[in-house]
């Protein structure tokens, strides 16, 4: 009952809305109020938490000031990420860092009706432009962090498309200036600390469900110099990196793109990729006892291959012949025309694209596929060289 009343109150929130937009209420409506429990109902409704395994629940603050920083992988990032937080923190209410260009080819007469840009204001996100933010666009940020707020921030080349966790992008010189941010509030109140959250989303695109890892909050030196600011940067989208939670269908990809790297053809069934998954899992767990594995790829392999199977199967990247399976490596090895449709295009490179730069865990798959002498040529070079 509670969910359908949350629901409830959003739709009413919503029709003032459009009323004000057609001239009907002078005021838009008081978002803020209806805060807590409209983020209920849209929760209810798009299953954001219902659909997601969080981790490290224990690095959020109860309390602001704080900065979450974040890769981004779809495009409601910021709806679950500020959800989960929310909850967990019993309260806090996180606004995003938004670019300003985002809807820019919203056509005029939708926008007489539903301005998305005053929607994402109204729900706490705030605008910058990312090629050139203005003092005021970075002050909004200073301001909510001096008052104890909370806010998303999405670091440059962060946003990835390719499954990259950290793609080039020509204009960006450094991947983003988190740094910035507490450093200007350090000038303002010496005393005031804000810890930097690094926080990840691993989407698993067979299961369509998440995990929201959160690591150990960062802190910038009070007296950090631009170069200690710019360290300060590149150790937080590390951070960000390492906490990519590893699953079947990332892993079999890995394995099945570098037999077709290397011209290795496979007839294997089944039972024999779940063997070797469950090789690479031991290898990598003894290499590194913290690395984040999906527990359904540990607990129950055979399962999960034969997902990832049926998947490979209905997109021609695989073929079954008298249970054996057979690779489809000029379709596997393929660059996708299209940055937007990647992960449609080019499923096994899009997914084995996210573990490119998680050394523990690459080493283990070379040397499952090419034995450890001939493991030294790596994947990663190989993957990037093409992504």
């Amino acid at each position: 009952m509670r969910a359908i009343g949350d629901i409830s109150m959003l739709l009413y929130v919503l029709g003032q809305y459009f009323l004000q937009r057609l001239g009907l209420r002078r005021q838009p409506p008081d978002v803020p109020k209806y805060y807590d429990r409209g983020l209920c109902g849209l929760d209810t409704m798009f299953g954001w938490t219902r659909r997601a395994r969080v981790r490290g629940a224990e690095h959020i603050p109860r309390q602001g000031p704080a900065i979450f920083a974040s890769n981004h992988v779809q495009v409601d990032d910021p709806f679950l990420t500020g959800a989960v937080i929310h909850e967990l923190s019993g309260g806090m209410r996180p606004g995003a860092m938004m670019r300003d260009d985002f809807f820019k080819g919203i056509p005029r007469w939708v926008r007489r009706v539903f301005d998305p840009d005053e929607v994402s204001r109204l729900m706490g996100a705030a605008q910058i432009s990312r090629q050139g933010a203005t003092p005021e666009q970075i002050d909004q940020f200073v301001d909510l962090l001096v008052r104890g707020g909370v806010f998303l921030i999405y670091p440059g080349r962060t946003r990835s498309r390719t499954g990259l966790i950290f793609e080039y992008r020509d204009w960006i010189r450094s991947p983003g200036r988190t740094s910035l941010f507490p450093s200007l509030v350090y000038e303002r109140v010496p005393g005031l600390d804000v810890p930097v959250v690094p926080s990840t989303r691993t989407y698993n695109l067979l299961t369509k469900r998440s995990c929201v890892a959160f690591g150990r909050p960062l802190f910038l030196e009070r007296v950090a110099s631009a170069a200690g600011q710019r360290e300060f940067d590149y150790d937080l989208v590390c951070a960000i990196a390492d906490l990519v939670e590893v699953n079947a269908p990332q892993l079999l990809s890995a394995l099945l793109y570098l037999r077709c790297l290397h011209g290795l053809s496979l007839r294997a069934g089944v039972d024999e990729l779940a063997d070797a998954l469950r090789e690479v899992v031991a290898a990598v767990a003894e290499r590194n006892p913290a690395r984040l594995m999906d527990p359904a790829l540990v607990e129950n392999p055979e399962r999960e291959v034969e997902r990832v199977v049926r998947f490979l199967l209905k997109r021609s990247l695989v073929q079954r012949t008298g249970g054996r399976l057979e690779l489809n490596c000029r379709a596997i090895l393929s660059t996708p025309a299209s940055i937007a449709k990647y992960g449609a295009q080019n499923p096994v490179k899009y997914l084995a694209n996210q573990l490119i730069h998680l050394r523990d865990v690459t080493g283990p798959v070379e040397e499952r596929v090419l034995g450890r002498s001939a493991a030294r040529r790596s994947i990663q070079p190989a993957l990037a060289a093409g992504a």
